[in-house]
């Protein structure tokens, strides 16, 4: 890739569309390689090349995405929303405001409101992206059940724990349906129903969805026994209660 970089800047200029794409390729894999100050280089450069020569190219949307994952995994929660919201009006531009990625995006942006505790926000992002994956998939698509367990955990913190709890029962019902469906998404979901229900004095159910997503978390893997020591930690303090 650094040879094609080299080639297209001897053939065209420094500032040809031509540099961008390899550019871009080479911030991925600076990602993957977690060195995400060489990935950040970069896509800015590619950014700045498509913005002096070809401003209305489609890549420049996946770059402001692509920038705003970067700035995530570093915790730069107000630059990764502020490049989420330039990549969001371009692929809305692009593909219409009910298009499924445009309702991604608004989980993506609500989660990082929700990161920076503009909780009221997070919600407004969340409730779009829903109306928007509704519409667009279907109302039983897997796809909502990462916004549908987003939601339920926003309002459980904002005092409605039994509007979470309907919106998470919603999720693992499209998640049961599926028997291919992720041990670990199920798992968020069911610790997520255990904390609301656990609320409004439904303990004995409460109590088999935290050992159900202690379970699960322990299917999914490695790299999630982090979470499976937590839903562990959540079961033992309240079967003592």
């Amino acid at each position: 890739l650094l040879e094609a970089l080299r080639l297209m800047e001897r053939t065209h200029g420094p500032v040809h569309p031509d540099v961008a794409g390899p550019c871009n390729s080479l911030g991925m894999v600076f990602v993957k390689l977690k060195r995400y100050e060489e990935a950040r280089a970069y896509f800015r450069r590619a950014l700045d090349v498509y913005l002096r020569s070809e401003p209305g190219h489609p890549d420049i949307a996946s770059i402001y995405n692509n920038l705003g994952i970067i700035d995530k995994s570093q915790k730069r929660y107000a630059s990764a929303t502020e490049n989420y919201i330039k990549a969001l009006a371009l692929f809305e531009r692009r593909l219409g405001p009910d298009h499924p990625t445009v309702g991604k995006f608004y989980v993506n942006i609500g989660v990082l409101y929700f990161s920076q505790g503009e909780i009221a926000a997070a919600e407004e992002a969340y409730r779009k992206s829903l109306g928007i994956l509704e519409r667009s998939l279907g109302r039983d698509h897997p796809d909502l059940v990462l916004v549908l367990g987003n939601l339920a955990e926003l309002v459980r913190l904002r005092g409605r724990p039994k509007e979470g709890i309907e919106l998470g029962e919603r999720a693992l019902a499209i998640l049961n349906a599926r028997p291919d469906n992720d041990p670990w998404m199920r798992a968020n979901i069911e610790i997520e129903l255990a904390r609301g229900l656990w609320l409004l004095h439904e303990r004995a159910r409460a109590i088999a969805l935290a050992g159900a997503a202690r379970d699960d978390y322990l299917a999914a893997g490695a790299g999630h026994e982090g979470d499976a020591r937590q839903a562990a930690a959540w079961l033992a303090e309240h079967k003592a209660r």
